[in-house]
């Protein structure tokens, strides 16, 4: 997968398959160099210094994959997340996009376990801002507010900021120092809404901005068609995926609000469930 702006792509297929080697996992190269000159000079043991770039180059990548592509869902050749590694400027940064899906759900709910959550590697060290488009603003602010605050009330730690502004001319997906959140068309069939999310790489990866886009292909105001897209709902669920937690797709985790479907008139993600906050505890105690 190409694209023009300065990240290497990482499509996650549901065949649990990433379209990309897992020798450009870790850029730049520059390290692999550095790596040798060090083992050369202090230790004289090439045997070792092969080793430890096999693991850098395939192993370590490997694990890292292995965690993304859990609960990837049979979903055709649509893929439910996207992951980029930034090269030039962007070097160091990891941006993952996830995609969210319209897709019919068994009322007869299994009963839901305290495990349905689960962990992106991310999370923010201070409160988060979102912007709101201008002209989504009157409308919608007031649902993403209490989204956003749905989260907040749950961890002593402050996740939001107080304000959430109104921007204009802001284009999702692009790294601008905006967490931008917006309404537009994904050229995507069946795509209720998507995040993305940047993070830098490292022990601790934290998130430094992120965007979300609520596909006009569905009706989203109530009092224009029924049925209709709840907003709030499907707000709580893309803020949990900019506070760092995953999709989830196995049948007893149907009532929860990170569960990766949705449909129009579904309300059960507005309010979080035990597991949703276990999850959230684990990274915002």
């Amino acid at each position: 997968m190409k694209s023009a702006s300065p990240y290497t792509f990482y499509q996650i297929n549901p065949d649990g398959k990433a379209s990309a080697q897992c020798i450009i996992f870790y850029q730049p190269g520059k390290m692999y160099h550095i790596l040798f000159r060090m083992c050369l000079m202090r230790m004289g043991k090439i045997v070792l210094c092969c080793f430890i770039v096999v693991l850098l180059i395939c192993v370590i990548p490997g694990a890292a994959y292995a965690v993304e592509l859990k609960g990837i869902p049979d979903n055709g050749d649509k893929p439910t997340m996207i992951v980029e590694f930034g090269k030039g400027k962007d070097a160091g940064l990891v941006k993952v996009t996830h995609i969210h899906y319209a897709k019919s759900i068994d009322k007869a709910r299994p009963p839901k376990t305290d495990t349905c959550y689960k962990l992106l590697g991310y999370k923010w060290g201070g409160e988060i801002q979102y912007s709101i488009q201008e002209s989504d603003f009157q409308e919608f602010s007031s649902t993403i507010v209490s989204s956003a605050y749905t989260w907040d009330h749950e961890t002593a730690q402050k996740l939001f900021s107080d304000t959430f502004p109104q921007v204009s001319g802001k284009t999702w997906g692009q790294r601008d120092s905006v967490n931008l959140v917006t309404f537009g068309d994904y050229s995507t069939e069946g795509v209720i809404a998507v995040t993305s999310t940047w993070y830098t790489l490292g022990r601790t990866k934290w998130a430094v901005e992120s965007d979300i886009l609520f596909d006009t292909d569905f009706t989203w105001d109530p009092t224009v068609e029924n049925p209709y897209m709840d907003l709030q709902n499907i707000a709580t669920h893309e803020i949990g995926h900019t506070l760092g937690l995953g999709d989830l797709y196995t049948d007893s985790c149907k009532d929860v609000t990170m569960y990766g479907y949705s449909y129009e008139g579904d309300t059960a993600k507005i309010t979080l469930e035990n597991a949703d906050i276990t999850g959230l505890l684990k990274l915002y105690p």
